[in-house]
């Protein structure tokens, strides 16, 4: 197993995303301005305004000055909400995460309560609930928007943005799925997930190192539900991918590592990888790295998603952000930068040529998707009954090291 430290092209922490803006401009998605870049803040203006409805306004109340973001990078969306932040003298003061954790730590720490809005993936809500992260329940009168996502989304038939007594707590603004990342002009694309245990494929691939997407990835595909895995099943997940550890070059610490190795022929594919490597790829110079993302036996996804904490200040204008990205337009120049595709309805023809052949066309065909990739969740932080988010992680070291 190739464990030799490579310079990589694109780092990990917080980190890959910012570089994703530049190389998604760089293959066909949405050009912006240097300005957004860079931007970690926004207008210096702290005046209020008297919300509308709708439109961008949303919330109700009175919509304005600071607002406090914890993240991911990129997804605050500085230059996009630069119309909606001078209308409504609106400052964004972003802090960014390296990963979900981070977040769970922010609060653990005592130091929460300085947020007002948060963008989390969707596979860790129930996770950050139970490890006592202050999610509020959503009044969706302030978000007259969300009526505008893909059914799918708003009938969230696996619970994936609810609390226990299922209040609505997280809002998805962009969705994407796990697959296989893969070189077009070296292989032919894998129909299914165990294509990779084909001999051409020995020391020819990569793997995410990351215990949360492989482990529930893989339970996904064997049929069971993620954040509910008895140790049974958490020990067959281990023996079914300990097939793919050992046809595997590498294990890639994050996205930007995987896309670096494809795009320099170290390997020819990575599994449990994202649209968005693509991309990366790309910007390393190699615009041959697509992802297969539909297998018989299926896979497993994931939105990109907006919580509002109970102890934060400005609650009106983080449910006012949360509704101007919830536009269709808003929406689709959203998916366009992320190179992810957009969770409104009306959003998905309005996406660029390099979005829109990733993902289905249609509400009727994303449904379809999404009930063979389900949104999973994370397994939990404490559980008498279920294996938890700490032995997961200790199933994947087990893997990785026999």
């Amino acid at each position: 197993m190739d464990e030799t430290p490579r310079p990589e092209l694109f780092s990990s922490g917080d980190w890959t995303r910012r570089r994703l803006l530049k190389s998604a401009a760089g293959v066909g998605a949405l050009a912006l301005t240097p300005a957004f870049l860079a931007a970690c803040g926004g207008s210096d203006s702290t005046t209020t305004a008297t919300s509308g409805g709708g439109g961008g306004g949303g919330g109700g109340g009175t919509v304005g000055g600071t607002l406090n973001y914890l993240g991911w990078q990129a997804e605050d969306y500085q230059e996009l909400l630069a119309p909606w932040k001078k209308k409504y003298g609106v400052t964004i003061h972003s802090s960014f995460i390296g990963n979900m954790s981070d977040i769970a730590a922010k609060y653990a720490a005592g130091g929460g309560g300085e947020y007002d809005i948060i963008c989390m993936s969707s596979n860790g809500t129930s996770r950050l609930l139970g490890s006592g992260v202050p999610f509020m329940p959503l009044d969706l009168g302030k978000l007259p928007n969300f009526d505008g996502l893909i059914d799918f989304f708003k009938r969230d038939p696996l619970n994936t943005f609810k609390n226990e007594a299922g209040d609505v707590v997280a809002v998805p603004v962009t969705w994407g799925a796990v697959g296989i990342n893969y070189d077009k002009t070296k292989t032919s694309a894998p129909k299914k997930w165990t294509d990779l245990l084909k001999p051409e494929f020995k020391d020819q691939i990569t793997i995410i190192d990351d215990p949360s997407t492989v482990i529930g990835t893989s339970g996904a595909i064997l049929g069971f539900t993620p954040n509910e895995m008895t140790k049974d099943e958490l020990e067959e997940t281990q023996e079914w991918l300990a097939q793919f550890v050992a046809q595997a070059k590498s294990f890639s610490p994050s996205f930007g590592d995987m896309a670096t190795q494809l795009a320099q022929g170290e390997v020819l594919a990575g599994m449990f990888g994202l649209t968005s490597d693509n991309a990366f790829a790309a910007e390393a110079g190699n615009p041959n790295i697509v992802t297969a993302l539909e297998f018989p036996e299926g896979s497993a996804s994931f939105t990109e998603c907006y919580c509002i904490p109970e102890d934060g200040s400005n609650p009106d204008t983080a449910y006012s952000m949360i509704n101007e990205l919830l536009t269709p337009e808003n929406n689709a120049e959203a998916a366009n930068l992320v190179v992810l595709g957009p969770a409104v309805e009306k959003a998905l023809p309005l996406v660029n040529s390099t979005v829109k052949p990733l993902f289905p066309k249609t509400t009727a065909k994303i449904e379809q998707f999404l009930e063979a990739a389900p949104m999973v969740q994370d397994a939990p932080a404490q559980s008498d009954e279920f294996v938890t988010f700490g032995e997961v992680t200790q199933a994947w070291t087990e893997v990785k090291g026999a």
